[in-house]
Order: C-alpha cells, then structure tokens, then sequence
C-alpha cells in the first residue's frame, strides 16, 4: 500500500485506487523492467554464432598447417619449398570452398571466382611440378566452356533476375577467349581446345543478342559499351 494523496503509483505509474491507495493491477518494478526489455534486441544465437565459430575454428587451422609446414620447410630444407604447396592448397580451398560458405554471394559471383582460381591454381600446379600442358591447355578451356553454360542455364531459371547474371555471363564470355591469348603468347600448345573455347564463348555471345528481349539487349550493348 502507498500511504499518499497521488492518483498514480510512483513506482509503477498505474493508477491506485481510492479505498486502499493500492496499485490496481499490483504491478512490481521488476515486471515492469521486463517488459521495457522486452523490445530489446536479443544477441545473435544459433545458426549465426555456429558459422561464426566454424569459421574462426576453420581459420584457426588452416594458419595451425601452414606455419607448421613452413616452419619444418625451413628447419629442413633442401632446395625445395614445398611447404608452398600446402599454404597455395590451403588457400584455394579457402577462395572455392570456404569463400562460398561463409560470404553471402550470388551464385554468378561464386562461378566466376571459383573458375578463376581454379585455373590459377592448375597453372601453378604446372609450374611447381614442371608438367606443362595438361592444365592450362586442356583443363582451363574446358573449365570456362563449363563456367559458361552454368550460368547460361541460371540466367534460363530465373528470368527475373537475368539483369544481375548478365554481368557474371558477360565476364566468362570474355574469359572464354582467354586460351586464344594463351596460344599467341605460346603458353599451350595445342589449338583445339582453346578454339572450342573461344568459339563456345562466340555461340554464346550471338545468343545472347539474338533470343534476349529488347530490355536486354539494351543492357548487353551498355555491358560491352557498343
């Protein structure tokens, strides 16, 4: 009870009544604070926290291999790095597998960069173990023929957003004529796959102009500012 000549509890702000001078609901100050603490933001929990420490647990490992190795290249060597190896492995799973994973990316964007360090990788692969002309002239054309056609079904998916996988479809159109350069240069040896490549990329490019609506074709000529 509040012995006080005031309508309104000072404590609960509820209005007392006139015989006993009484909360009427007998609200506490303690049920008060928790409902004003209901609107508060609760901390993430659950999923968000799970991926937080799978990808610090991740990260944690990756650094735990690579010094190791590099630290027992070291102490030991014998001409070879080999520990390079290992910390380029580490990391293209990171960029192709992990990347995907833990960053919210659009599924043209995870194509495109996974098929970029996938033939950065194989070409390394080359020149570490010194077996030129299995990566870069056979797999790396095939590989912008595949990346090209995944996004080519998506963009026929999901037509509602062809605006946003044109961009990804433009760069491996463009990416597609690559193993031509690499052939002029004398980076790979035979033509054919490289040829395919460029061709595909040239198939892909005419239908683009000649099945897409006006809306598109209009975005495709400021893609390749003509």
């Amino acid at each position: 009870k509040v012995n006080t000549g005031l309508q309104k509890c000072p404590l609960c702000f509820q209005v007392l009544s006139d015989e006993e001078s009484s909360c009427s609901n007998e609200a506490s100050p303690h049920s008060v604070h928790e409902e004003n603490t209901e609107n508060y933001p609760k901390p993430e929990t659950g999923i968000a926290n799970k991926y937080n420490f799978v990808f610090r647990l991740f990260f944690f490992i990756t650094v735990v291999i690579g010094s190791t190795c590099l630290l027992i290249n070291l102490l030991t060597f014998s001409g070879v790095l080999w520990s390079m190896y290992v910390i380029g492995t580490m990391l293209y799973l990171w960029i192709t597998v992990a990347y995907p994973l833990f960053v919210k990316r659009k599924i043209g964007h995870i194509i495109v960069i996974s098929t970029l360090s996938t033939s950065i990788y194989l070409y390394s692969l080359e020149l570490a173990t010194r077996t030129k002309g299995w990566g870069l002239s056979y797999v790396t054309p095939f590989l912008f023929i595949a990346a090209t056609l995944m996004i080519t079904f998506i963009i026929l998916l999901r037509r509602l957003k062809w605006r946003e996988y044109s961009v990804y479809q433009t760069v491996m159109v463009f990416l597609g004529f690559l193993p031509v350069i690499f052939w002029v240069t004398g980076l790979v040896s035979p033509i054919w796959p490289s040829v395919l490549s460029a061709f595909y990329s040239f198939l892909t490019l005419t239908g683009m102009f000649t099945f897409a609506d006006k809306k598109y074709k209009n975005e495709l000529i400021k893609r390749f500012h003509l």
